[in-house]
Formats: structure tokens, sequence, C-alpha cells
């Protein structure tokens, strides 16, 4: 028993003195750190501002996302200082190309359909916040407005595999207080009524 108790006691010690030999060899690194500082702005006028870009300026990129087939990928970027819907095959991402053409607020919304090569994305006019839902086939450029009516703003409610050639959409043209569920043909923009908001 008295040599373990010897034992622990020299292990307490060896430790004791390892820990003190550290604090030793980090004071000196710790003053020549603390003489490193910078010395603090002696006014606010000395303070340098963060630039206004840093933070309010456009990412260069965000909202990245991959088509469910997984051809291409997609994400927002500036064109022009807007924010717009860019899209490159997967496997070349040098051959992205800007897919819609923005030229006021920018786009912050989209999504990928399940029909080949098609991009839905949401966009008012004139931030008057009445959003439609626009589709863009990747094949031959060509835009279309599936909510165009006046004064109506349009809810994205579903998309599923099983029906790639349509969308489920909110729409509240007939009484701007309430949404109708319509299915939307995503090849002609021909609406279906699905279900009136009689209940409100």
């Amino acid at each position: 028993r008295g040599a373990m108790s010897l034992h622990r006691s020299l292990l307490v010690i060896s430790i004791c003195a390892c820990l003190l030999a550290a604090c030793d060899r980090g004071a000196p690194a710790t003053s020549a750190a603390a003489e490193a500082q910078p010395a603090a702005p002696a006014t606010i006028e000395d303070v340098e501002l963060i630039p206004r870009d840093a933070l309010f300026g456009n990412p260069d990129r965000a909202n990245v996302q991959i088509s469910p087939d997984g051809k291409y990928l997609s994400w927002t970027a500036a064109v022009d200082g807007v924010m717009n819907v860019w899209v490159a095959p997967a496997n070349d991402l040098g051959k992205a190309r800007a897919v819609t053409a923005d030229k006021a607020r920018g786009i912050r919304q989209y999504f990928w359909s399940h029909r080949p090569d098609t991009l839905l994305y949401m966009r008012d006019t004139g931030g008057d916040e009445d959003f439609h839902l626009f589709s863009v086939d990747l094949a031959s450029g060509e835009s279309r407005d599936l909510s165009n009516f006046p004064k109506t703003r349009a809810m994205t409610v579903g998309l599923s595999h099983l029906h790639p050639d349509a969308v489920l959409v909110g729409m509240n043209d007939r009484d701007p207080k309430w949404h109708d569920l319509y299915r939307v043909d995503l090849a002609s923009g021909t609406r279906t009524l699905v279900e009136k908001n009689s209940g409100e």
C-alpha cells in the first residue's frame, strides 16, 4: 500500500511539473502575440467600413439544385446585376447559361418539374407581389406564364413524378381573397379546375 501511495505521489508531481513547464513555454508566445495585436482605433473615423456589397450585394451563386433526371445543375446568379436562373450540364459546368432574363427585382424562387428539360420559376411584375408561375423549356428556350391572368397571385401546390406533365397551382383570379386549385398542363399551359375554394 505504501508503494502505491508513493507511486501516485510521484505521478502527481510529474504531471504538475509538465504543466508548469508548458505554462513557462507558452508565456513568451502569449506575450509576443499580445504585442503583435494592432492598436484599437482612436476614433470612429479610424474604423474601416464594411463594403456595402459585402452586406447587400448579390451572391456569386445561390440556391443550387439538381434536376430530377440528374442531367443538369442549376443556381441563381446575377445577369447585369439582376438575379436570374442559370443551368449547366451536370458534367460540364463550363457550359452554364442563364435561362431566365429578368431585368427588375430578380428571381429568387425556382424549382424543377418532372417533365424533362422543364424548369419552373416565380416572378412578379414591378414589385406588385402578384407572383406568377412561369415555365421555361431548356431545349427551345421558350418561357410561358402558366398563370397569365390579371391581378392574380399563383401558389405552387404540388408536383409529382407520377404526373410529370402537370403542376397543381392555386390561383386567385376568381376572388382575390381565395385561391382555387388548378391542374396546369406544362406543355400547353392549359388549366383545369380541380377544386373551387367555396369553403373559403
